[in-house]
């Protein structure tokens, strides 16, 4: 599979037309419209909901030994289309061309992880108080599951959702992020190649709301999970909870980097850079740094190197990253004013490289000082 435009897919095929009409993706670094890809809604939600019983009666019904040697297929046929995989994820969210290879090949590895752990779904034996009685727990998949993925690890975040249900036999309705669909297409179309039910994965993106009232609501769904931000985890979970449906949810990230006065500075300022920098800052571990005063000067004499090598270079010193920041403009540009009006402190600001209406943000990094 080469590059291409990506589709939603429904009962195997792909649909060139969405009830919404279309929407623009677009490159976040060069504002060039990739393309325009079919916009869904509650209609092709709804329809997938309805195939997906279908597509849990006939995959649940393969041996789990059978379900993983498809799934490991898929993770053979998504390492051979890296580069391609790679370059369409770094040109939809502006993340490191080295880091979105990364990506993919780890979801690669995540797919035969749970292509192996389908097979180990083991149940229980339970000691009764008859002797004539024996009580045991067998694993069943739970039916056809609503998944919900954001767009800073297209892959991977997909991967996590739609891995662990096959490889138990569910069947999945996946509603990716419209900003990068190519990785939720590019992974349905490898299972699907391999061997998949077609109705055992839908893949859809457009209105989000919409597709996620309808999906929650879908008597044919019978559980929701989401990553993304507890915002929109509070709106899934009471939805889903009005149906008593089963949750998963990943939200939010608060991963501060404490320093305290007897920090090895050598060894925690190339590190702290490298990792509140990684997937160019998009990503939940990018929080602030809190630093005991006394340690407050020496450090930062050392991060303003580190930060500028790290916001320039992709990981293992790759200088092929795309620099680019998401396009939630307003939302980055009020996170920055939030923190200057705290008093952070940083040597580097966020504002944009270009005019006003650039993509591409200076890197920053807030740093708290505590006394305690």
């Amino acid at each position: 599979m080469t590059n291409s435009t990506p589709y939603p897919i429904i009962d195997g095929q792909e649909r060139k037309h969405g009830s919404l009409g279309t929407i623009a993706l677009v490159n976040p670094s060069t504002e060039e419209v990739i393309a325009n890809i079919p916009s869904c809604g509650a209609e092709e939600a709804l329809e997938a909901a309805r195939l997906s019983v279908e597509g849990f009666a006939q995959w649940s019904a393969i041996s789990a030994f059978d379900r993983g040697k498809i799934l490991r297929r898929a993770a053979d046929q998504m390492r051979a289309e890296v580069e391609e995989a790679a370059a369409e994820m770094t040109r939809e969210s502006g993340k490191p061309l080295v880091q979105a290879r990364g990506e993919w090949m780890a979801s690669a590895d995540l797919l035969d992880w749970f292509a192996e752990e389908g097979r180990r779904a083991y149940g229980r034996l339970i000691p009764t108080r008859a002797s004539d009685m024996r009580w045991a727990v067998h694993r069943r998949p739970v039916g056809p599951v609503a998944a919900f993925t954001p767009w800073n690890f297209p892959a991977w975040n997909v991967m996590q959702k739609v891995a662990p249900a096959l490889a138990a036999g569910c069947s999945v309705v996946l509603k990716c992020a419209e900003e990068t669909p190519s990785s939720g297409y590019r992974i349905a179309r490898a299972l699907l190649d391999a061997g998949l039910p077609p109705r055992a994965l839908s893949v859809i993106w457009g209105d989000a709301p919409a597709i996620s009232a309808a999906l929650c609501a879908a008597p044919e769904i019978h559980k929701v999970t989401l990553t993304g931000s507890t915002r929109v985890g509070r709106i899934l979970a009471s939805a889903a909870g009005q149906h008593l449906k089963k949750v998963t949810m990943e939200l939010g990230g608060h991963n501060p980097v404490i320093i305290a006065r007897d920090v090895d500075l050598n060894t925690v300022v190339p590190l702290a850079a490298e990792f509140k920098f990684r997937n160019a800052g998009q990503v939940c571990v990018s929080d602030p740094l809190y630093r005991r005063k006394a340690a407050l000067r020496r450090f930062r004499r050392r991060r303003h190197g580190s930060r500028e090598q790290a916001a320039r270079r992709g990981r293992h010193g790759c200088r092929d990253a795309n620099g680019a920041a998401r396009h939630r403009r307003a939302a980055i540009e009020d996170r920055g004013a939030r923190r200057r009006r705290r008093s952070a402190r940083r040597k580097i600001g966020n504002g944009r490289i270009a005019d006003r209406q650039s993509r591409l943000f200076l890197p920053a990094h807030g740093a708290v000082r505590h006394d305690t």
